[in-house]
């Protein structure tokens, strides 16, 4: 069985440039095609995850402006800060 001959494509068959570029060329697409995947995969979340934002903002948005409370509940300025205790004597 150790003496049988090769099939005569293998016989002929040597590595060339060409097959250099064609796994080159089969490694980036896969990489391209990976990337775009990834890709999308994230804008779809990313949108997603606006909408639910979006929708969520405009909830707040709706029920602050139908609320009966006296103010808002979020106040732009912040509240004044403590005053600082009184400084020691100097002797």
């Amino acid at each position: 069985m150790a003496n049988r001959p090769m099939a005569p494509p293998l016989q002929i068959w040597k590595w060339g440039p060409h097959m250099g570029v064609s796994v080159l060329h089969r490694v980036t697409g896969d990489g391209m095609a990976l990337t775009g995947l990834i890709t999308g995969y994230l804008v779809i979340v990313l949108t997603i995850l606006m909408v639910i934002g979006f929708v969520v903002f405009l909830f707040v948005v709706i029920s602050d402006a139908t609320s009966s409370s006296s103010g808002p509940v979020y106040s732009p300025t912040p509240p004044p800060a403590p005053p600082l205790p009184p400084a020691p004597a100097i002797p």
